[in-house]
């Protein structure tokens, strides 16, 4: 018998695969009205604070869409520059400054790039490290400079404005 954590695993891929089977494939009739090549992009926002339900629905959609969909960079270049973007975010989450710190020295401009991580879709380290409370990654980062006011593709917000900072 799977314990809970496999037994939620099952479910989501269970359910994402059957609504992905209807909605992506022939079952689908108002997927017809769509142009095949039409493309679009979603951003959730809200008014305040609340609780975002069925996540794991949502990661595994977007996991298993993955190649269909683009991420979005900003201020690098080339896929090298991408993989420690995305090194870099992911140590901001983490709340791993030795690994901030040296990703850092080895490129500097990353800390004002911006990319996906998780179901965030365009972020900066800062607003990362604002989201998951980790301060001082945060000074950190704005002591090398790195602006206070800048607003993030995914929240459209300043960092001041992430749940955490409230």
């Amino acid at each position: 018998m799977p314990d809970a954590f496999h037994a939620l695993e099952e479910t989501v891929t269970r359910d994402v695969t059957r609504a992905l089977a209807e909605d992506v494939g022939t079952g689908d009739l108002t997927a017809n009205l769509v142009p095949v090549d039409a493309r679009a992009a979603a951003r959730l926002m809200t008014r305040q604070s609340g609780v975002l339900c069925g996540v794991e629905w949502f990661n595994r959609t977007f996991q298993e869409l993955e190649g269909k969909s683009r991420q979005v960079f900003k201020g690098v270049r080339g896929k090298k520059e991408r993989q420690q973007l995305e090194k870099l975010l992911e140590a901001c989450k983490e709340g791993e400054l030795a690994a901030v710190r040296s990703i850092l020295r080895t490129d500097p401009k990353l800390s004002t790039a911006s990319g996906p991580i998780g179901f965030l879709e365009e972020v900066t380290p800062l607003h990362v490290a604002a989201c998951f409370g980790h301060a001082n990654i945060a000074e950190f980062l704005l002591s090398k400079g790195v602006p206070v006011e800048a607003l993030d593709d995914t929240f459209v917000m300043t960092v001041t404005g992430s749940p955490s900072a409230r």
